[in-house]
């Protein structure tokens, strides 16, 4: 049907023989536009695209949308973080791959999406696919190997990061930025083993132009610094402080918790210890995050692999897992479902806890608070993390303090902006700043309070925006 022939009983025009035939001397042609549709139904991982009603509630929810808006966080049709999907199905990868990175996979549009569709999980599914396009001869390994997994055993890339045509994955063909990204936890060993030359190297001029123009980090901002002793070369020369526990339980050394800011870890340990937890800290590897982070399933999917390896064992013996930064739960919670098979992915799911949910719980539980810092009215500006408040956590974090004796004030806003390794990226500085101008803005200047954040990235965004120390919530009770 059209304009000129609606369904109607009026005449319909013949404009060859310039005259009106009978209403019922009609034809009907319905012609049904594919534009790659089905092709995206058959594909397993961009298929709930297709579920999308438009309603833009995902825009709404998304702090870098709402800052750029749609020409810049967009393609040739379609925008925001659903927009991906649709450009790599109806347009093609390329049409995407401008748009793709605007999404930090902080995941606030996942619970305000009302078919439910994992907006975040199908841009790492076209950041996965972009880095596999990418022209494998454009960019090379500065240093060969550093790379989270091992070649098989004729020297090629394992089976499972090979493309369908057998040809080498994304592995080998990552730009520059997002393989240091990525592959983190390598850098972070390699400098933790001498931190103050680490240190001294990557803030000196010749560092920063190395970071700068072989890396696109932002000179701008500043990286976190390795900390003299890790939280594990910590917890090895200190150990348990509990004798007779009521619990015992497993402290996920996350990376930047082992490595930059070991104190975050200190801080829960001997929280948990004010409360009778006995606290193991075993060498567990990088959660998959960063490289997830970058669209580097299979690498994701291998660390994931270890981190469940590497655990199982303590949760068979019946020990939780607390972990400090919400990414990596959020990880374990949420993203193993797709990386790992699926009674592998409850059994961390199930046995994984935020560490201020997991006092909560002790506390509700019979545990003494008082055993811990109190605040004595103390007011603290708190921004809970975006994946965080996915899981439904920040109310933990609020309740204990306030039990603690702290005065707590929270942030509306969604998002800090630095989203992990995006505010160091150097075409995505002035967004970070500009969505972290917003979450300055609701907090207001803090004057005679506290800051506190849960997440790593929130901690470095405030830090930059106050120029003033930040505190993680559990260095707020943890007794000295």
């Amino acid at each position: 049907m059209s304009l000129l022939t609606p369904p109607v009983e009026t005449p319909v025009p013949d404009f060859e023989a310039d005259e009106f035939r009978d209403a019922d001397d009609r034809e009907f042609h319905l012609v049904l536009l594919d534009n790659g549709r089905m092709a995206m139904r058959e594909d397993d991982q961009l298929r709930e695209t297709l579920y999308c009603i438009r309603c833009g509630a995902c825009s709404n929810s998304c702090s870098n949308f709402q800052t750029v808006g749609g020409h810049g966080f967009g393609g040739e049709t379609y925008t925001g973080g659903i927009g991906t999907g649709w450009e790599a199905g109806v347009h093609g990868l390329d049409s995407a791959r401008e748009m793709n990175d605007l999404c930090t996979g902080c995941s606030r549009c996942v619970p305000k999406c009302p078919v439910g569709i994992d907006i975040p999980w199908i841009n790492t599914v076209v950041r996965d696919r972009l880095n596999r396009d990418a022209d494998a001869g454009a960019y090379e390994f500065l240093v060969d190997g550093l790379v989270p997994g091992e070649r098989d055993d004729d020297g090629g890339m394992p089976e499972a990061d090979r493309d369908r045509d057998g040809q080498e994955g994304n592995r080998r063909r990552l730009d520059r930025q997002k393989w240091l990204f990525g592959n983190i936890e390598t850098v972070a060993k390699v400098g933790s083993l001498a931190p103050g030359v680490a240190n001294a190297v990557a803030g000196s001029r010749p560092g920063e132009w190395v970071l700068e123009t072989v890396f696109g980090v932002d000179p701008r901002r500043n990286l976190p610094e390795f900390a003299d002793e890790t939280l594990r070369e910590w917890y090895g020369s200190r150990g348990s402080r509990v004798r007779d526990p009521a619990r015992d339980v497993v402290l996920y050394p996350d990376l930047y918790t082992e490595y930059f800011r070991p104190e975050r870890g200190k801080a829960a340990v001997r929280a948990l210890e004010a409360l009778e937890v006995r606290v193991h800290v075993p060498p567990v590897p990088e959660s998959g995050r960063a490289p997830f982070s970058q669209g580097m399933i299979e690498s994701a999917r291998e660390q994931a692999e270890a981190v469940h390896g590497a655990l199982v064992t303590h949760i068979d013996g019946g020990r939780d897992v607390v972990v400090v930064e919400p990414s990596d739960l959020a990880m374990f919670q949420s993203d193993y479902e797709k990386l790992l098979p699926d009674a592998s992915a409850r059994r961390l799911a199930d046995n994984s806890y935020d560490v201020m949910e997991f006092v909560y719980g002790l506390v509700n539980n019979g545990a003494d608070i008082a055993h811990l810092s109190t605040g004595d009215e103390t007011s603290v500006a708190y921004h809970s993390h975006c994946q965080q408040r996915t899981l439904g956590l920040e109310k933990y974090t609020t309740a204990v303090l306030e039990d603690a004796g702290y005065e707590v004030r929270t942030s509306d806003v969604e998002c800090c902006g630095m989203a992990g390794s995006f505010g160091y990226k150097r075409e995505y500085f002035e967004v970070s700043e500009a969505v972290g101008q917003h979450l300055r803005d609701d907090l207001g200047d803090c004057e005679g309070e506290r800051l506190a954040a849960s997440g790593t990235s929130c901690q470095e965004q405030l830090r930059a925006l106050y120029d003033r120390p930040v505190s993680h919530p559990v260095e707020l009770i943890a007794p000295d």
